[in-house]
């Protein structure tokens, strides 16, 4: 038999029943899509923050966030810009099974999700929203300095951390604005 009658024979018999480069279920983020999916992140950070930030809302557990975070995936990226990772599955456990591993691997690199401390839902807070605080930023000074006197190591500690420092004024802004 020559190589073109061998080729011709293995194409008709196997051939049709080859299904290459299908995509398929993923129960977890593959670390060579999130290099990709990190780029365009780190772009659109602003906005996946604040889909993210209403995801979350009064809920501590986290479940709609990670369910975002997957639809943010699949929708906003893989749909757009890679389709062979759009595969997810669509019940809202793997949903958001697949969400949280993201969010760990978006951790791990500082990338919206804060690399400080145990939580994943804490998000990166934004230096300018500190400046449009000014009436809370005034009283997060003056309860700062009020407690100076009483050596409250506690609060000289979270005054010191921007972090923690912007955390404290959002919470009096939103209290105030409540």
């Amino acid at each position: 038999m020559t190589e073109k009658k061998l080729r011709e024979l293995i194409k008709s018999q196997i051939g049709e029943t080859m299904n290459e480069g299908r995509p398929f279920f993923q129960d977890t983020p593959n670390e060579f899509a999130y290099l990709d999916f990190k780029k365009w992140a780190y772009k659109n950070r602003g906005k996946i923050k604040k889909k993210l930030e209403d995801a979350l809302g009064s809920r501590e557990d986290g479940t709609k966030m990670y369910i975002a975070l997957a639809d943010i995936w699949r929708w906003d990226w893989a749909d757009k810009k890679a389709k062979e990772w759009s595969l997810l599955h669509s019940t809202d456990v793997a949903r958001k099974d697949f969400g949280r591993a993201l969010a760990v691997m978006m951790k791990s690199d500082n990338l919206i999700i804060k690399k400080k401390g145990n939580s994943l839902l804490v998000l990166e807070s934004r230096v300018n929203e500190i400046k449009d605080m000014p009436k809370a930023t005034k009283i997060w000074d003056e309860l700062v300095e009020t407690f100076e006197d009483n050596r409250n190591d506690s609060i000289e500690y979270l005054n010191k951390d921007k972090s923690y420092r912007g955390i404290a004024i959002q919470a009096i802004f939103r209290a105030m604005n409540f």
